[in-house]
């Protein structure tokens, strides 16, 4: 997820354009689960924290004794706090429209 949260040049991060990035976090209009290792060591849970603040819906949920690859280390847990936000977030509206179809020949 990080190599496609930060701008790149030649595969590279470009850090310094980071704040470009930053800067389109209110945009981001669906709620966000967001789970972090208590003992990532490297992005401390500090980072998740700030930006959980800066996105506006987000959750953090921080997993004790948890380090920076939980998919690898907690498979079963992400499995389920994934399950439990997707089930409990309300269904989208559904918007019916009628189709346009066209009767020409």
């Amino acid at each position: 997820m990080l190599y496609h949260a930060v701008p790149r040049l030649r595969g590279r991060p470009v850090w310094r354009e980071i704040d470009q990035v930053v800067a389109r976090y209110p945009q981001v209009t669906p709620r966000t689960l967001v789970i972090w290792g208590e003992h990532d060591e490297v992005l401390p849970l500090s980072m998740g924290y700030k930006l959980v603040a800066q996105l506006p819906d987000a959750r953090l949920t921080a997993i004790p004794k948890g380090g920076h690859s939980l998919v690898l280390e907690r498979p079963e847990l992400i499995a389920q706090l994934a399950h439990e936000f997707f089930a409990s977030e309300p269904p989208p509206e559904v918007v019916t429209r009628p189709l346009a179809i066209s009767t020409r020949t």
